[in-house]
């Protein structure tokens, strides 16, 4: 049997990909259906633009 994550983990990536790639966050508001509150309170916290060191 195959386990799948449920669809919310679609969006969720899409939402952290989209501010990552600095798309503002009230247009992602927008393509999701989320209001911009929504989206600094539980995504773009998750994002940072720390690149690891070539080693």
């Amino acid at each position: 049997m195959v386990l799948y994550r449920p669809q919310y983990n679609t969006r969720h990536t899409f939402t952290t990909l989209c501010l990552g790639e600095g798309v503002p966050a009230n247009t992602v508001a927008q393509w999701v259906g989320n209001s911009p509150k929504t989206i600094y309170e539980h995504y773009a916290g998750l994002v940072s633009n720390i690149s690891v060191p070539e080693l």
